[in-house]
This record gives structure tokens, C-alpha cells and sequence, in this order.
């Protein structure tokens, strides 16, 4: 089979034992990889009423369908289950080069079922599989564990050549801001699958390979890629702002057009010396690229050993949502987050919301002020799940909830919202309430066209043309994930320049919209499972910070939009898909499945 290896691995922890199935050419070429193909067999496989930390809940991991093929941007892994912070079924994002090392070691993807009686360790290499106890990496921070396991490989290529995801104490005592990390790298969009690892006590995933991905047409591949690499060095976003400064290099555009919020939203922030792109650029001398990547935007700088990484979310997040100015704080809370392994976004604003409710006076037990020096214990405390930490561990939601006050945590479905304004910027607030995952930006990055104006001129106050557009770049995320790219491919290139590498790996022609119909069958695959969660149209919401408490003038207009979105998706009143749109997408039988 080409570009597919056609096979899976179901690894059960309780019995300590594997499988290798075939997964038919039919259903990859539906769902392709990645998110797509996670989502299917997740789907199938799993009760949506199902509590994430039951033994019962699943993960499956699947690389997305290009990784492996020299694809420019293409690597990345998706690690689907359902999160024990939103109820919702997730998706988090493996950067690196773990997603290419799975298809190296011979699987499109591994379901893992079960719970291991002692924390366990998994090795997957050439298609072989062990479970080795791993007692004495209990409570090891990330960076630590890494080191462990390639020590103990006891071979220094070996070790080179093996890739690791691993959780850490955060996901080991179960707090749901948990999640993984990877060479690294935290996980985009895993917050809770760390609590999922750490209740069936598994602390990593070792994998490594040597397997050929071949294509159909490798010669025109060759030339495609060199095409497109070509279109990288056109773009001044590819070329010259993510490599010299990261994804902060939106720290000043946000700034400029006043959509960086401040202080948990409650204003739009003023500039913090320091804390912008050119802050970025001094303070990290070094970068980085996964897999086949032209760019390189991971921007770090190596103090004793320990890789400070700087980018918008943590910048934006405990920089300005939290009013930590200095950058050096900024980035050892970063390094903090990675080493317990817990996400960042929803760990500074749930941090930001305790703020406001203990300026507000409605937390009592704990002083925390904005900008507070205070933040880096609370994030220790959190990575125990102990004392007031194991209260923020909970998340946002829960927080506010127990005080009383919902609306003080900005987000949505219990995710908390990316520090974008969604008063500025009334699609991404759409998309916002409408993500299946919960509140999270990279499944339906509008600030691609809403900020930056890659690809076409939006209004930013016209409401009207919102919904179709948040609609064609969710489905265009979600197609994305299948086929493994990253995001920031778009601020180079557009959906139908990868279509002649897509033909000459798959040797199959396809159009826009027949790759825009995948994405569309990922989006509501996953919105039925929502629905058959508890999760509906109660949930598209925004906080009312958003929609009635006007800034510069200016709310979020969702009810006007939300109900012209169910028209574009092809849902009713209620957001529930309508047969047809099932029927066109393959998904007829999805909706009244018999759950496993």
C-alpha cells in the first residue's frame, strides 16, 4: 500500500499485551490520517457517556498521511480521546517528529486501551511492541524522563533515534490542565489527555523505526516540494517573521489592532517593554524545525542545560493575561508548564481568572493579584494536584463555578479562550463557541484572514460574512490534521497548492471540495459524538464579557451569527446535523450507531 502503511497497533495495558490489525485502504482514503483517522476509530470504539479516566476510555494516536513523505510542514501526529477538562472528544497535536517516526516504525496509528496496574512504559520500534514497568519514573518531570529512558536505551544512536511522549506529574496526579510533551514540546490542543495517560498509568511512549514511506510518483514530488518550498521563501511570515521571531511575532500585530487582551479580558492590553517580537528575538538565540519543516519557528534559548522556549501563547497568556512582565519570568513559568507537563493556555487563564475573583474579593483563601510573583508556586502546586493548585488544576470552569461566578472564567466548554479578542474579532468568537473541542484556535485558526489578511480582505465589524468563513476554515484545519500539516503552512500557501503533491503521492486527482468534504466529515463526526456526550447547542456560547460588555464599542455579535453558521453546516435550530448533510458525507449510519 502506498503512503499508508495499512496497519495499527492495539496495545491493551491491563493484560499487557498487543495486536497489529490491518486498517482497509477504503476507510484511509475516507479519513486519510492524523485527526481524521483518530476520530473514526475513536469514534467507533468508544461511548461518548463513557468518564474520560474509566479504564474503558481509549486514546488512538495517528500520524497524520503525508508525515514520512518529505511533505514541507508535514508531521504532525494526532492524539485523539475525550478530555476530562471539556467532557468533549479532543484532539491534541504531537509536533516534532514523533508522527514520522510512527509511520517509520510501520503504523498509521496505535490504539491504547486499558489501565496498567504499576506506570508502564511503551517501546514501538519496526513493528515490535513491549510494555516495560517504569516505577522509578513516577513523578519525573518531563525533561528528566527523556533523559532516563535514552540513558537506559544504552546506545547513543539508538537513543538519537528514539522519540518520546511522555506526561508529568501533573498528568501522573490526574489534574486535568494535564498534558504531554514531546522532545520538548507540549502538545497544541491536549489539555486533559495528560490525566487520561496518567489514570491508566502510562508515563511514556517510546518509538522508533527505519521503514520506508513510499510515494507513487517520487520524481514529481521531488519537483512539488521544491515548488512549495519556493512559495516559503516568498512569504515574509515564512521566510523571515516565524524564523527570526516565532508565532510571537503576533504579539505586535494584536497589540497594534488592540486584539491582545489583558488582565483575564477585561481591556485590551498596553505594550509591556519587553514583551513583544523583538522581546522574542533577543531573548532566544536559538531555533528549531520539526520533520521536513523549511521554517524552523520554534524559537529557545539553552540556559544550563534547560530549553526556554518563548512563543504568543505563553507570551500573551502568563505574559499579558497574568501581567508577568519580565520575559525571563515568562519563560521559566513556560519551562515550568513543560516540565509538569501542563497546558499553557489553560493554565494562565485559569491562573488570570483566580486574579480577578481575588482583586474582585470573592477568593478569600488566596491573595493573587495581577502580576503576582506568587504564580510560579501555585504552577508547582498545580503539577501535584494539591492544596490551592489542585482547585486550579480543575480548570477554569470549576473554579468560578465554585465561587459563584461562571462568568469570570473566559471560556468555553470548560477550554479556556486563546488569548485572542473575540470583540475584535467576531469570527474567531464563532468559531470560538462552536469548536468541538472547546474554546481553542488552531482548529479554526481565523486570525489567518481576520488578522493578517493572507488569502482575502474581511470586514472586521460585518457579521454577515462570518459564518461561511469560519466554516471553510474549520473544515480546512480539520483536512490539514489529516494529511499531518501545520497550520502555518496557510500563512504561505493556500489549500489547492498542495493538491498537485497530493496527486502525485496518492497518485489519485482531487479538488478543493472533495478535500473541503473531509474536512467537513472529521467536523461533524466529532460534533455527533459531542452530542452524544450531552454536549449541544446549550454549549456554543461565549462568556458575557464577550457578547454584553462592550469594548472600544464593540461586542460580539454571536446571536446573529450562530443561527446563519447551523444554515452553512447544514444543521437545525438545535445544531444537530440534518440527515442530508450525514447522508452526503458518508455519515448516514454514524447518528444512530449502537455505542460500544
Amino acid at each position: 500500500m502506498e503512503v499508508w502503511k495499512g496497519q495499527f497497533a492495539r496495545i491493551d495495558l491491563t493484560h499487557k499485551s498487543f495486536k497489529i490489525d490491518t486498517l482497509p485502504e477504503s476507510l484511509l482514503k475516507v479519513y486519510l490520517g492524523g485527526r481524521g483517522l483518530g476520530v473514526k476509530l475513536y469514534f467507533d470504539e468508544v461511548n461518548p457517556e463513557i468518564d474520560p479516566l474509566d479504564e474503558d476510555n481509549k486514546i488512538v494516536i495517528a500520524a497524520g498521511a503525508l508525515c514520512g513523505t518529505g511533505a514541507s510542514g508535514a508531521s504532525m501526529a494526532s492524539v485523539v480521546t475525550k478530555s476530562p477538562l471539556t467532557n468533549t472528544i479532543c484532539c491534541g497535536r504531537i509536533r516534532g517528529y514523533f508522527g514520522t517516526e510512527l509511520k517509520f516504525a510501520g503504523f498509521d496509528a496505535v490504539i491504547i486501551e486499558g489501565k496498567a496496574e504499576h506506570p508502564v512504559i511503551i517501546f514501538i520500534s519496526h513493528q515490535r511492541i513491549s510494555i516495560k514497568p517504569a516505577l522509578e519514573y513516577g513523578q519525573q518531570v518531563t525533561s528528566k524522563t527523556e533523559k532516563m529512558i535514552k540513558e537506559e536505551l544504552n546506545d547513543r544512536w539508538k537513543a538519537l533515534e528514539s522519540f518520546i511522549l511522555s506526561v508529568g506529574p501533573a498528568g501522573e496526579n490526574k489534574a486535568n490542565l494535564a498534558t504531554l510533551v514531546s522532545d520538548g514540546l507540549l502538545l497544541d490542543g491536549g489539555a486533559g489527555i495528560g490525566a487520561i495517560f496518567g489514570a491508566k498509568n502510562l508515563k511514556a511512549i517510546v518509538i522508533s523505526g527505519s521503514q520506508d514511506v513510499t510515494v507513487n510518483q517520487g520524481e514529481k514530488c521531488l519537483q512539488s516540494i521544491l515548488t512549495l518550498k519556493n512559495k516559503f521563501n516568498t512569504s515574509p511570515y515564512t521566510k523571515e517573521y516565524l524564523p527570526n521571531i516565532g508565532n510571537g511575532f503576533l504579539l505586535d500585530i494584536c497589540l497594534d489592532k488592540k486584539a491582545l487582551p489583558a488582565n483575564n479580558f477585561k481591556s485590551s492590553a498596553q505594550k509591556i517593554p519587553n514583551l513583544d517580537g523583538d522581546g522574542i528575538k533577543n531573548f532566544t538565540q536559538r531555533r528549531r524545525a520539526c520533520f521536513s519543516c523549511p521554517i524552523g519557528c520554534i524559537r529557545f534559548s539553552l540556559e544550563k542545560q534547560r530549553m526556554l522556549y518563548l512563543d504568543y501563547e505563553s507570551m500573551a497568556g502568563f505574559g499579558y493575561l497574568c501581567g508577568i512582565k519580565t520575559i525571563d519570568k515568562i519563560a521559566e513559568l513556560r519551562y515550568l508548564c513543560t516540565e509538569l507537563g501542563l497546558d499553557v493556555l489553560n493554565t494562565a487563564s485559569t491562573i488570570a481568572c483566580a486574579m480577578e475573583l481575588s482583586e474582585e474579593g470573592i477568593l478569600k483563601d488566596v491573595s493573587l493579584s495581577f502580576g503576582s510573583e506568587d504564580i510560579e508556586k501555585i504552577i508547582k502546586q498545580i503539577g501535584k494536584n494539591k492544596g490551592f493548585g489542585a482547585e486550579i488544576a480543575k480548570g477554569g470552569a470549576h473554579l468560578a463555578k465554585a465561587l459563584n461566578r461562571p462568568d469570570r472564567f473566559m471560556g468555553v466548554k470548560n477550554s479556556a479562550i486563546p488569548p485572542f479578542e473575540p470583540r475584535k474579532l467576531w469570527g474567531f468568537g464563532l468559531h470560538l463557541a462552536t469548536s468541538n473541542s472547546g474554546a481553542y484556535h488552531l482548529n479554526g485558526f481565523t486570525i489567518i484572514e481576520e488578522l493578517l489578511g493572507i488569502h482575502q480582505v474581511v470586514e472586521p465589524f460585518k457579521y454577515q460574512d462570518k459564518p461561511a468563513l469560519v466554516k471553510q476554515i474549520q473544515d480546512t484545519m480539520a483536512v490539514l490534521d489529516a494529511l499531518g500539516y501545520c497550520v502555518y503552512i496557510l500563512l504561505a500557501l493556500k489549500l489547492n497548492n498542495i493538491l498537485p503533491f497530493y496527486k502525485f503521492c496518492f497518485n489519485t486527482e482531487v479538488n478543493i471540495q472533495e478535500l473541503l468534504n473531509l474536512g467537513e466529515r472529521i467536523w461533524n463526526l466529532e460534533r455527533i459524538f459531542n452530542i452524544k456526550a450531552g454536549i449541544d447547542y446549550n454549549d456554543d456560547v461565549l462568556p458575557k464579557r464577550f457578547t454584553q460588555e462592550a469594548l472600544e464599542g464593540n461586542v460580539c455579535p454571536l446571536d446573529q451569527m450562530l443561527p446563519v453558521y447551523y444554515q452553512e453546516r447544514g444543521w437545525d435550530k438545535w445544531g444537530k446535523p440534518k440527515e442530508e448533510i450525514l447522508n452526503r458525507l458518508g455519515l448516514k449510519d454514524a447518528k444512530d450507531k449502537d455505542r460500544p
